[in-house]
């Protein structure tokens, strides 16, 4: 008798230390924060800082391991990066837990065939899935799970949309006046210092020792100033594109490039782009890989291209509604958060 109750609370007290994944072993979870005491485990959280990550390194244009390094090791606003990143990955898992919360109440849900589909898109994920579950230390199943209360998450949203659409959709001027003070366009010629077909080409046709690196770098260099050159003397820059420009991404963007600040273009490039005004043309602009001449132009006013980006202005400003309307409820719920697990968390 005392042994099976010893037996009894050994078993309860593991029920509440371990989540038991079939016959096969226990496995330890580690709660980061909980809401009205549903678990939000760790591997939840490292789900969410890595998409912070991800994000906060594309706004800032950094790709280079070196970069990244110092980007983390560094300040914003006067704030550690790496707790900025923190606190945004934590800010947005506990919307996800209180708008499956409501989503429960207002008894919105997945019908099992979208339930299938996250399934399956799994199963087909092959590395990105096994990068994802190192990265987090969840299985698949979590995984899947955690999926789902993402996309609930998003489903309560557009419900809400919906059922209250003149208080969770933003106003159609209010999306254009944010296109128009927000976005730019521009086209650029751009020209490598690496242009490692030229160097073939040389190579081959003159059978003449390959440029260096340096060499290479020079003669592309008194490539853009030819072209700024004829820039300055009036010449018709879009004949000038295409005579210099080395950008193959034009050829499938021949309106240019629209976008925003912190959108991912290189700070040179952004930079020189949002210094401009209609129809202004830029020096020269340097960045790792090569020199751009950029000229602004008036954003798309229609088409299938301007529809694309007024649709992606509407549905950020609707994330931007719905996010500021889930936290305005965090204080109707408990929620703690175990700081000491969260610090121990390492960015790099």
């Amino acid at each position: 008798m005392k042994l099976t109750r010893k037996l009894t609370v050994l078993f309860l007290a593991c029920l509440m230390i371990f989540a038991i994944s079939g016959c096969s072993g226990l496995k330890v979870v580690k709660e980061i924060a909980s809401v009205d005491g549903r678990i939000i485990s760790e591997g939840e959280f490292k789900y969410y800082l890595e998409n912070i990550k991800t994000q906060m390194l594309t706004e800032a244009g950094l790709s280079s391991d070196e970069e990244i390094k110092s980007f983390w090791a560094g300040d914003i606003n006067g704030e550690k990066a790496t707790d900025v990143a923190k606190n945004k990955a934590m800010d947005e898992v506990i919307r996800v837990e209180i708008a499956n919360i409501l989503a429960e109440e207002a008894n919105v849900s997945l019908d099992s065939s979208r339930i299938s589909s996250y399934k399956e898109m799994f199963k087909q994920g092959g590395d990105q899935i096994n990068e994802l579950k190192n990265k987090t230390g969840l299985n698949e199943e979590e995984l899947i799970n955690l999926i789902i209360k993402e996309e609930t998450a998003s489903l309560y949203a557009g419900y809400l949309s919906s059922e209250q659409a003149e208080k969770f959709t933003p106003a159609k001027e209010d999306v254009i006046a944010k296109y128009e003070s927000e976005y730019v366009r521009v086209k650029h010629i751009f020209v490598s210092k690496t242009d490692i077909d030229a160097e073939t080409t040389d190579a081959v046709e003159t059978a003449e020792p390959a440029k260096t690196p340096e060499e290479l770098e020079a003669s592309q260099k008194l490539l853009i100033a030819e072209a700024y050159e004829k820039v300055t003397s009036g010449n018709n820059f879009e004949e000038l594109i295409n005579e210099y420009n080395e950008d193959p991404g034009m050829e499938q963007q021949p309106d240019g490039y629209t976008f925003t600040k912190n959108s991912g273009m290189v700070k040179p490039f952004e930079d020189a782009a949002f210094a401009l005004e209609i129809g202004q043309i830029s020096e020269i602009v340097e960045q790792s890989q090569g020199w751009h001449i950029l000229k602004r132009y008036p954003l798309l006013s229609s088409g299938e291209e301007y529809n694309q980006y007024i649709t992606a202005v509407t549905n950020e400003m609707s994330t931007d509604i719905f996010n500021e309307y889930i936290d305005s409820l965090k204080a109707n719920y408990t929620i703690l958060i175990e700081q000491g697990a969260v610090n121990g968390i390492k960015i790099k």
